[in-house]
């Protein structure tokens, strides 16, 4: 990946700074293109890596695809002089640009997050960006309707101010690049993204004008844009509902200011968490119920190690714990039953998450059903059904609020502004206590920054009931 993101600055030094380069040494570009010929040319040329499906064109692709496959296009366009290899260069990187979009569902949405989407879809238009601008315009699939469908994820799954729906290994905040996304809303003709890419640039300050530290094609293409960017108007409206079936990700906000998103999927994802069935909830930009997001990048992140890491594991997102087991990694390990609905009165997303969990825990059957009343509260009910009854029941919720949960059925949520909200439960059928989440690993110190210095909670229900099934709601309201 990063050999590929080096290649294309390399290429863009030979390009911009070729003549001045040759009157210090003649062998300095002969040394870039030889070592991007080696590295980069010449492996992509023998071997099948992981990345480009071990050269099986049915396999579903991760981000590495795109993000590799757009720095590859620019060293191949700038740095191969064969005409035949460059062409064949090309064709290779759309073939497997294709692959990875194929390997998207209907409604493209990405697995990955909506930090992820910048490396992923964002890296897509990268790459459509480069062909399209050598080829003149001949090579575009800008006009495909999928592509539009890629491309509204990122402002579909806007919370409000710089939060975003942080599912896998996303961050709950972001300041995107505005300019690169008006860039795509104009090649599609999505006045809805580029209006959405005018806020973002005017209200939430990145590197949008300037060179980051990747993606160095996409800021050149950027710094011919941020005039028109700037005065595009900035008249974004939040999208009330939200529906990606591919990824079983749903959304909606009320006007009083309650915002809920949930999701089914299943636990195989790229960069997964193991959260089949988890919901996050927000209010007036306030985050209640949560998605802690992920922890520091370390050798244990993408080894047999990842769901021993408390972030990773469902024990830590808002889901039971049964009969002390949590759900296991894998995509077999799913939602099944699946039902979206949405209407003028309430958005809701029902799912049956018993086979998220191992066979040991014992779950026959357990249906969640998240749903928005659109007068403005939230309620969650689970109904399960086990083999035998429980020997153990837990229900998580994770917040960065603070709390109170002195008043039995009532867990308090205290809001700027001497504002609260709060969550009710049946206090005849839980206990329930609070642990603030120390951070003391490696992979913990990210978390610090990440939702503003503010101390992360576990609030955990813990049954008092042995049943072998039950009923249990969750109502969040002003």
């Amino acid at each position: 990946m990063f050999a590929a993101e080096t290649a294309s600055t390399m290429a863009w030094v030979d390009y911009f700074s070729g003549a001045s380069l040759e009157k210090v040494s003649p062998l300095l570009l002969h040394r870039i293109t030889h070592e991007v010929d080696r590295r980069i040319f010449k492996p992509l040329d023998t071997a099948k890596y992981f990345y480009l499906g071990h050269g099986n064109e049915d396999e579903k692709l991760n981000n590495w695809t795109p993000w590799i496959m757009s720095n590859y296009i620019t060293a191949i366009l700038l740095l191969q002089d064969n005409e035949a290899k460059r062409v064949d260069g090309l064709r290779f990187a759309m073939k497997y640009i294709d692959q990875y979009i194929n390997g998207l569902g209907d409604d493209g949405g990405c697995d990955e997050g909506p930090g992820y989407w910048f490396g992923a879809s964002g890296a897509v238009f990268d790459g459509l960006n480069l062909i399209d601008n050598a080829t003149a315009g001949k090579i575009s699939i800008y006009k495909e309707p999928f592509i539009k469908k890629m491309a509204s994820y990122i402002y579909k799954t806007h919370i409000s101010g710089d939060h975003f729906i942080n599912v896998a290994d996303a961050e709950p905040s972001m300041h995107p690049n505005g300019v690169m996304l008006y860039r795509f809303g104009k090649a599609i003709s999505d006045p809805q993204m580029m209006a959405f890419a005018s806020w973002v640039f005017h209200n939430l300050p990145s590197n949008s004008g300037t060179p980051g530290t990747y993606n160095r094609s996409r800021s050149l293409f950027n710094m011919a844009a941020i005039k028109e960017c700037a005065a595009y108007p900035d008249h974004f409206q939040d999208v009330a509902d939200v529906w990606f079936s591919d990824v079983q990700l749903m959304a909606s906000r009320a006007k009083n200011g309650f915002f809920v998103a949930s999701h089914a999927g299943h636990n195989g994802e790229s960069h997964n968490h193991n959260d089949v069935g988890d919901f996050m909830i927000y209010f007036n930009n306030n985050p209640l119920v949560v998605d802690v997001g992920p922890g520091a990048y370390t050798a244990r992140t993408f080894t047999e190690d990842r769901y021993k890491l408390w972030f990773n594991s469902s024990a830590y997102h808002n889901l039971p714990v049964i009969n002390g087991y949590q759900q296991a990694e894998g995509v077999s390990h799913t939602a099944l039953d699946v039902h979206y609905q949405s209407n003028d009165n309430v958005s809701s997303l029902r799912m049956n998450i018993a086979s998220a969990y191992p066979a040991e825990s014992g779950v026959k059957s357990w249906i969640r059903e998240v749903s928005l009343n659109k007068k403005g509260s939230v309620a969650v009910i689970d109904s399960y059904k086990l083999e035998k009854p429980s020997d153990s029941l837990t229900q998580s919720f994770m917040t960065v609020c603070p709390t109170e949960i002195q008043v039995p059925g009532k867990i308090a949520f205290n809001l700027p502004g001497d504002e609260n909200v709060f969550l009710d439960y049946n206090p005849k059928q839980w206990n329930v206590q609070k642990e603030k989440i120390e951070l003391v690993t490696e992979e913990d110190q990210r978390f610090k920054t990440m939702w503003q210095g503010k101390d992360i909670w576990r609030i955990v229900l813990r049954s008092k009931q042995k049943a072998i099934e039950g009923r249990f709601l969750y109502h969040i309201h002003q």
